[in-house]
């Protein structure tokens, strides 16, 4: 006897049909998503005015910067301001001499955990490691801060900048409460506010602010500041939100992602360091100028 035909099934043509139609709004969605990444990156690599500040964008070496995922958010957030932006990455044999010779701003972009050895911690603790990315990125501080360049280091690159001069870090996601409030999750992008240091380089960019409303996404933090460092800002649970380097130009590391948001005080904070990298870059062309004449 034939099996009985569940009247509630659709038919197999039918199915097949939706199959596809799903099958081919999938590509559809891919497709628009990859069109509009290469219309935004053509829009960030269009040949900006003579004059934009350089600022030089140091990134990880994986698949998410490969594809420009990671970048993308940073790169709008300085070129709607005027700047062209160049990346660099851990594959780049270049110096850091090299790659900063005509840089007028340095941004360390976020990432993975900075390298526990790196500052005498536990490497078990630790994620997303890349021993590589860190020596790459100290040696362009390095020589960012022997140039007294622009420098403007978020979440990662906040932690690696006290690294560098001799600070630690401490691991957030062993204290319960403290990852509620700054690891990932559902509150992320509107996660707590930050107390900010009066005469700071930051209360001046938020024109006097005492306070902030900040995203965060990280699961270490600084522990002891190195000795170069000033706190400009803090959580309430007293995590450093913020430190910069009083006898440079402009030396600011956060620990949230400005170029995640949208508000005054994030936009402020990447038009305090274009108005130094603008100041670099008028200063650079008055020393070539004698140069130039004398030719």
């Amino acid at each position: 006897m034939a099996d009985a035909i569940d009247p509630t099934s659709p038919p197999p043509g039918r199915k097949r049909r939706t199959l596809r139609r799903l099958l081919a709004a999938l590509v559809g969605l891919l497709g628009l998503g990859a069109a509009g990444m290469l219309g935004f990156r053509a829009w960030v690599h269009a040949a900006p005015d003579p004059d934009a500040p350089r600022v030089v964008l140091s990134i990880g070496a994986d698949w998410a910067n490969d594809v420009g995922l990671h970048q993308a958010a940073y790169q709008a957030s300085l070129t709607r301001l005027g700047a062209r932006t160049v990346e660099v990455s851990p594959r780049d044999e270049r110096s850091a001499s090299e790659i900063l010779a005509e840089a007028d701003a340095l941004v360390l972009t976020g990432g993975g955990d900075v390298d526990p050895r790196c500052y005498g911690g536990d490497p078990s603790a630790a994620v997303l490691v890349d021993a590589k990315r860190d020596a790459f990125e100290m040696a362009l501080l390095r020589e960012a801060l022997a140039r007294d360049l622009p420098v403007l280091a978020v979440c990662r690159g906040h932690q690696l900048l006290n690294v560098h001069l001799g600070g630690t870090l401490r691991d957030l996601r062993q204290d319960r409460e403290l990852s509620r409030t700054h690891g990932i999750s559902a509150r992320s992008l509107v996660a707590h506010d930050v107390v900010v240091r009066p005469g700071s380089c930051l209360a001046g960019l938020w024109q006097g602010a005492r306070e902030g409303e900040v995203n965060s996404f990280h699961g270490q933090a600084i522990g002891s500041v190195a000795s170069g460092l000033v706190v400009s800002a803090r959580a309430a649970d007293g995590v450093v939100e913020a430190v910069e380097v009083p006898d440079r130009r402009f030396v600011l590391g956060v620990q949230w992602h400005p170029e995640m948001m949208t508000t005054p005080q994030a936009r402020a904070i990447f038009s305090g360091l274009l108005e130094e990298a603008r100041a670099q870059r008028r200063e650079r062309a008055q020393r070539r100028a004698p140069a130039l004449r004398a030719r």
